[in-house]
């Protein structure tokens, strides 16, 4: 375990009750890591190390990627709406 390096255990123990918090309020969006730094160092390390994740772990991880690029496209969704609808302002007027 010493060679996965302190910040990659480290990493973990936070997943493992990121995790348990998760399960714990039934699934709930606003537990997964769609806005944590440390989402993308979880990515990683599920790609790097990947026997070292259980499979609730991987879940939440992916669940996560899943959730935060559903919340990209739905984000640029609202801003392309919001610029045709004054574009369309700025040309009735």
């Amino acid at each position: 375990m010493k060679s996965l390096g302190e910040e990659n255990l480290l990493l973990h123990a936070k997943l493992m009750g990121a995790v348990s918090d998760y399960r714990s309020k039934q699934s709930d969006k606003e537990f997964l890591w769609t806005a944590d730094p440390r989402l993308e160092q979880a990515r990683a390390l599920m790609q790097q190390e990947p026997l070292l994740l259980n499979e609730a772990e991987r879940s939440f991880t992916e669940t996560s990627i899943r959730e935060k690029s559903r919340r990209v496209r739905r984000t640029r969704l609202i801003v392309a709406g919001v610029i045709l609808g004054l574009a369309g302002l700025a040309g009735a007027a």
